[in-house]
């Protein structure tokens, strides 16, 4: 999977942060640009994957008020995540930063860590980037229907003590970033130690 377009999120990560997001992280993605972006109508990941979203990439309301015009209208199923959906297996599924506005459902977890077991197919690749903890929730229970990790990275964020409301703890976030992949029948997953 290539993207060097900055407007999508992989190709802003891999000029960004080339010793992150170079080499190690970029052949554990699927080489092909196709799947779904769970979520993706604010900063869709990759051209040629189709966004399953509430929110249309094509409403410049939802995408920073500009609108994604090169997504056309068979590059994006409406669907909400926290309900059970119907989607074409594919090899890869993005979820970057979706998780947080899931929590306010009941059985986000279930729902999201379901949708992605239907929606990929044996072999096939997810990447889920959030907070740790929202992330090692769908990573465990993806982990006891048979995935493993195949890369990962965790950033430590420092909380700038200004900008702290009343109401918020001061610990600093800690986002990861993983790639899990679906176990074949006909093969077991290397997983990274």
């Amino acid at each position: 999977m290539t993207c060097q377009d900055s407007e999508y999120l992989l190709g802003w990560l891999t000029k960004t942060f080339p010793e992150e997001y170079g080499q190690a992280f970029q052949s554990a993605l699927p080489k092909e640009n196709t799947g779904y972006d769970f979520g993706g109508t604010e900063a869709p990941f990759c051209d040629g994957l189709t966004i399953v979203d509430i929110s249309s990439p094509m409403d410049p309301f939802f995408t920073r008020q500009k609108g994604y015009p090169h997504v056309k209208e068979k590059e994006y199923i409406e669907g909400d995540l926290c309900e059970k959906l119907t989607l074409p297996p594919v090899q890869f599924i993005n979820v970057s930063s979706l998780l947080s506005p899931l929590t306010f459902n009941d059985n986000w977890k279930d729902a999201i860590t379901d949708n992605i077991d239907r929606a990929l197919l044996p072999g096939g690749k997810v990447r889920l980037q959030d907070d740790y903890h929202l992330v090692r929730s769908i990573q465990q229970r993806l982990k006891e229907k048979g995935y493993g990790i195949v890369w990962e990275k965790t950033e430590r964020l420092e909380k700038d003590p200004e900008l702290i409301c009343e109401d918020e703890d001061d610990e600093d976030e800690v986002y990861w970033d993983i790639i899990m992949q679906k176990e074949s029948p006909s093969e077991k997953v290397r997983r990274v130690q």
